[in-house]
């Protein structure tokens, strides 16, 4: 009776709203270049002011949580030529997200994995030098070495040469807390010269320790339990800049998921839930979900207060419905979620997963708070690279998963 009740009151408010329609607005402005990426080069400050201000207009109760957070950033130069070609940063080549500076030229040798890898003992007899760069291609990495890979570089120091090339089919960047004791540049393949001779490279770096970022929050009171709390949580940053003109839009990753929690508090603040309803960006999911840890170990509520968290990223695409992870764990508010949107011919789909520490509900669900992470299915496959724009986002179905998640949380 509560749920039909909800959809009824619901249906009639969001008939006169289009929230897509905002929710797009506020996308572009997050990956407009002005904000810079949404990292640690005054862009997340900008964002996380865009979104207070946002929340505080709708009438929420808004507060800040600072927290430090340490990571490796490429601030200036990041030039790379192979033999007399130079590389586009953002669309030939990226940068490791923890390497270390680079400048001067060196002699390429590649890592020939049929001839230096025995597979009978797992180990490679590679031994670079000084003035070298190696470089080799992912796809041609034994089965056995990958997942050790990258820690294998890293305890050999780049196998003593003074760099690595990994040449792939699709450029991710990421971040890193850390700085490696070499530098190591990813480049895609349709870039990469058949048989390079040399490298030339020019990269900066520079590591932010403790570097000052924050968490927002909005505060809805509850219509009849005040003390107890639904939470939506997305995390508003994204990946920066790599060095002084590329920079990362991050539309999907996440300023959908923003742009819905945002658009969400909009309508609670006009039709508050039965519980006190809490809102919060979150910063530093990018370097390792470190926004929502902090939050986690420094609750401004109560975590055995939570009746409910679901943690939005992702949100910009729909057209094969949404992925519930942590679905598998909780099959009691699973098939409530599947059962409204079906009920109410919203998705496609609402597809199960289980447990997975791939967004900022990771911590929560950790301390024991009931909790989903949703994220949509299909539509550009963009990610962690600069293609991640809000004029190629199509946002399908932002409308119906905004019905959804209100029916959703109107349940409880």
């Amino acid at each position: 009776m509560t749920v039909a009740l909800g959809f009824c009151f619901f249906k009639t408010a969001s008939a006169q709203t289009d929230v897509r329609t905002e929710a797009k607005q506020i996308v572009d402005t997050l990956t407009s270049p002005g904000f810079s990426g949404r990292a640690y080069n005054g862009g997340d400050k900008l964002a996380a002011q865009f979104v207070l201000n946002f929340l505080a207009r709708q009438g929420l109760d808004t507060s800040r949580q600072f927290f430090p957070i340490s990571v490796n950033t490429f601030p200036s130069n990041v030039d790379a030529t192979i033999d007399k070609k130079r590389l586009r940063a953002g669309k030939d080549f990226i940068v490791d997200a923890g390497s270390h500076a680079a400048h001067g030229t060196y002699q390429l040798k590649h890592i020939d994995f049929p001839k230096q890898y025995d597979s009978s003992t797992n180990t490679l007899s590679i031994k670079g030098k000084s003035k070298q760069w190696l470089w080799y291609r992912k796809d041609e990495l034994p089965d056995k070495l990958r997942k050790s890979w990258s820690s294998d570089v890293v305890q050999s120091k780049a196998f003593g040469a003074n760099g690595l090339v990994e040449v792939t089919h699709k450029l991710t960047m990421d971040e890193s807390m850390e700085v490696n004791p070499f530098s190591e540049i990813i480049v895609l393949d349709s870039a990469w010269s058949r048989k390079p001779k040399k490298i030339n490279v020019d990269i900066d770096q520079k590591f932010l320790e403790g570097y000052q970022t924050q968490n927002v929050i909005g505060i809805k009171p509850g219509t009849q339990v005040q003390d107890s709390f639904i939470v939506v949580t997305a995390h508003y940053d994204h990946l920066g800049k790599l060095g002084r003109d590329v920079y990362f839009p991050g539309a999907n990753d996440n300023a959908s998921g923003t742009s819905m929690m945002m658009e969400l508090a909009k309508t609670v603040s006009q039709h508050p839930l039965k519980y006190t309803t809490v809102f919060i960006g979150f910063s530093g999911e990018e370097a390792g979900l470190v926004g929502s840890h902090y939050f986690v170990e420094h609750p401004v509520i109560p975590l055995d207060k939570i009746k409910f968290l679901i943690n939005l990223d992702m949100n910009g695409t729909g057209e094969e419905g949404i992925k519930v992870v942590n679905g598998a764990i909780d099959t009691l508010h699973f098939d409530k979620l599947k059962s409204l949107n079906e009920q109410n011919d919203l998705l496609k789909s609402v597809q199960i997963r289980g447990k997975a520490a791939n967004s900022d509900h990771y911590f929560f669900s950790e301390a024991g708070v009931p909790a989903f992470f949703i994220y949509t299915l299909g539509g550009i496959e963009a990610y962690h690279d600069v293609y991640d724009r809000p004029e190629t986002l199509p946002m399908t179905e932002f409308n119906d998963l905004h019905k959804l998640l209100l029916l959703f949380l109107r349940s409880f």
